[in-house]
């Protein structure tokens, strides 16, 4: 998810600025927003369809997984983690030139996220400083929403923190985003 939203925003809005495509957006009859909400929108339901395949594999009966009954509180987790992760993306294209360059730093802010936040291994060994690194990761609180959505006996106020904390990052990160975005390689 979070290589989807930052990778794929990320490299197109640079393609499309490289290429002089944002140019005749912005000469476009339909405004700037409408198009960027339009990525936005491909972002997420990409996102929708990954979540979705990947959850089906993990009911599978060889995986033995079994969701809570509270399962579909993770929608608003996952759509609220793609839209962060889409605005990181933004934020990698609005600063970038290249796309190789857009790849690079999307690489340098997504890898050590997912190894830090909890994505491959538990952080219950951690060394501390591990441990209040990855807290404010939005990776960290997206897992952290997604394990009281889908695993048993958590409550569902617990999505209420990580799912604030998303929202924030996301509007923050868009905020900026927005303020450093270029229409033209030449601005």
């Amino acid at each position: 998810m979070a290589g989807t939203g930052v990778f794929g925003m990320g490299t197109t809005v640079v393609s499309w600025r490289h290429r002089r495509l944002l140019r005749r957006i912005r000469l476009a009859p339909v405004s700037a927003p409408v198009v960027l909400f339009s990525r936005l929108a491909t972002n997420l339901l990409v996102t929708l369809a990954q979540t979705a395949a990947f959850l089906s594999v993990t009911l599978l009966p060889v995986f033995g997984a079994q969701p809570s009954r509270q399962w579909w509180l993770a929608l608003p987790a996952i759509l609220l983690g793609a839209l962060g992760f889409s605005a990181l993306g933004l934020l990698v294209g609005a600063v970038c030139r290249t796309e190789e360059a857009a790849s690079a730093l999307a690489n340098f802010l997504v890898m050590p996220m997912a190894l830090v936040s909890g994505t491959f291994f538990a952080l219950d060994q951690a060394p501390a400083w591990l441990q209040h690194t990855a807290a404010v990761l939005p990776l960290k609180r997206l897992n952290t929403a997604l394990i009281a959505a889908l695993s048993p006996g958590h409550h569902p106020t617990e999505l209420l923190a990580p799912a604030a904390a998303l929202l924030a990052f996301a509007v923050a990160v868009a905020a900026i985003a927005l303020h450093l975005f270029r229409w033209d390689e030449d601005a």
